[in-house]
């Protein structure tokens, strides 16, 4: 039994930690945070970037995270991001605090070239 129990320990310690690896795919610059990642599926993932200017952005992937991919929503002032809702590569919905204080969803069509409020 003692045996068994030494194979597995040494199992565990040595083998299982070098097959768990984690690899670098994308560094954003500027950043301060980023946050809500919406798969759609195991290619496409959309989610929000806060910039040390406090700017908000959004960033997303199309190829399962061999690239990646950010932007700004130009449509006005954007303050806050509370939810994603990712449909495909070219749709999104964000909950966005806009300048002037209030709450709408913005909506892109195109994969985040322009931004509607809705």
């Amino acid at each position: 039994m003692k045996p068994l129990l030494l194979s597995f320990l040494f199992l565990f310690v040595f083998y299982i930690p070098k097959n768990a690896q984690w690899t670098l795919q994308h560094e954003f610059t500027g950043l301060s945070g980023i946050a809500n990642p919406w798969a759609v599926d195991e290619n496409v993932c959309w989610g929000f970037l806060t910039y040390t200017s406090n700017a908000l952005g959004y960033f997303k992937t199309t190829d399962g995270g061999s690239t990646w991919q950010d932007g700004s929503f130009n449509i006005g002032t954007v303050m806050g991001i509370s939810c994603i809702n990712a449909r495909s590569a070219s749709t999104a919905y964000f909950g966005a605090y806009l300048s002037g204080g209030q709450w709408k969803i913005i909506k892109t069509t195109d994969g985040g070239t322009s931004w509607v409020a809705q």
